[in-house]
């Protein structure tokens, strides 16, 4: 039994737990305010001077870009490499994820109970199960997830920064707005920027569009905006769909992207499933990731 320290380290939280081959250990998982903290060595300090442990491996999924050996949190001037790691540690071997990556190594055990059900699919693809998860919080990314005889691959991307794809600047420009104020996917979709489209859409200053959810039931206004962003995401994920032919699922993760599905699913569901001629009858199940623990069980299994 090979114990591993696990660690999901967001701009606002970090959570670290334990795992045995693959396996969380109950009991072990501790969350973290990042502005209690100069560093995530100092919370990696105090996780083990609390809990005793010795790992013998360390998994960390950091919410930035990781090159190699290296990484940096997008939203925090944190910095980490493999060999700090290792030392602080005190494990005989450090691997660091992107975030979405290992949600991406979490999706194909992830337990139902840690998904919601947004629509089913219809028609089985044939092949290997292709997967995909769309991160919609602080920023944007998504994750590849693909199922072969060697085990799960989860191939790197940074899709938040790639050109605004072409229908849902359609779709902007047709309701009005001026499209060009979202040259990238990021700028739509992402918490400020689905707070900047519910602004421009209602005519008032939206510092956080928590408010704008909230207030989905009772208020029309904002009933619409948010059904509109949320057939904008739907076509977005249609063209992710085709770009990584994630046919066996599509798994939205972040806060900003399950509110809006809890409150308008079928606006979203509805344009990816519209049909389509190059998957023909096969259209993907769409599942929110609930569970805020799902990173850890992705640096859990990640295989080293």
């Amino acid at each position: 039994m090979t114990l591993r320290l696990v660690a999901d380290i967001g701009g606002t939280n970090t959570r670290i737990a334990l795992s045995d081959d693959g396996a969380l250990r109950a009991g072990t998982q501790r969350s973290f305010a990042n502005d209690d903290a100069d560093s995530f060595d100092s919370l990696l300090q105090s996780y083990l001077a609390a809990t005793g442990a010795q790992p013998r491996e360390i998994a960390v999924a950091v919410a930035g870009p990781v090159r190699g050996d290296a990484a940096r949190l997008t939203n925090r001037p944190w910095d980490f490499d493999t060999r700090s790691l290792e030392r602080l540690s005190g494990a005989e071997r450090a691997v660091l994820l992107n975030d979405l990556s290992a949600l991406g190594h979490a999706v194909p055990t992830l337990p139902r109970e840690h998904l919601r059900l947004i629509r089913n699919g219809s028609g089985q693809p044939g092949g290997q199960p292709q997967r995909l998860v769309v991160g919609l919080g602080t920023g944007f990314n998504v994750s590849p997830v693909a199922e072969t005889s060697h085990g799960v691959i989860c191939p790197a991307a940074e899709a938040g920064h790639i050109s605004m794809p072409g229908r849902v600047t359609e779709v902007l420009a047709a309701s009005g707005m001026d499209a060009a104020q979202y040259p990238t996917v990021e700028t739509l979709f992402s918490g400020r920027g689905f707070a900047g489209f519910c602004a421009r859409r209602l005519g008032v200053a939206v510092p956080d569009g928590r408010r704008v959810i909230d207030a989905y039931a009772r208020d029309a206004d904002a009933r619409t905006v948010v059904d509109d962003y949320s057939a904008l995401l739907g076509w977005l994920m249609r063209d992710l769909t085709l770009s990584y032919m994630a046919l066996s699922g599509i798994y939205i993760a972040g806060g900003v992207g399950r509110a809006v599905t809890v409150c308008a699913p079928e606006a979203c569901a509805d344009v990816l499933h519209l049909p389509c001629p190059i998957r023909k009858e096969v259209t993907p199940p769409l599942w929110s990731i609930e569970e805020d623990s799902a990173a850890l069980h992705g640096c859990a299994r990640y295989p080293f």
